[in-house]
């Protein structure tokens, strides 16, 4: 039987696991990638959030983000732009930064998990 969210899916192909698969792999790779940053530059990562000038995308309040740790500024970046939003910014937000080895991971491992992006 197939259950409809703006988008046919049938579980009997096994599409609703393989959708809640990448899902989980997404926001595991944006974890991974803030994980990887120092102090200061999570920091930048904090200042471009407030200051954040992309597409359809909010600024998060500074009162928001000031506390937070890595896992925290995730799961904000996740409920405020869905987690497809959040790797956008974050990509973006890195390029800004000049951190380029680190877009191409995270690009080489969106590649590899078959993400459309």
């Amino acid at each position: 039987m197939c259950v409809s969210d703006h988008v046919r899916v049938c579980e009997s192909h096994g599409l609703i696991s393989d959708i809640l698969q990448t899902q989980t792999s997404l926001a595991d790779l944006l974890l991974r990638s803030l994980e990887e940053l120092t102090e200061d530059e999570l920091t930048k990562i904090k200042y471009n959030l407030i200051h954040l000038a992309y597409e359809k995308y909010q600024q998060i309040p500074r009162g928001q983000l000031e506390n937070l740790d890595r896992m925290g500024i995730a799961d904000k970046m996740i409920r405020s732009y869905g987690e497809v939003g959040a790797l956008k910014v974050t990509l973006q937000i890195l390029k800004k930064m000049n951190m380029n080895d680190l877009v191409q991971r995270m690009n080489e491992d969106l590649q590899k998990g078959n993400h459309a992006f």
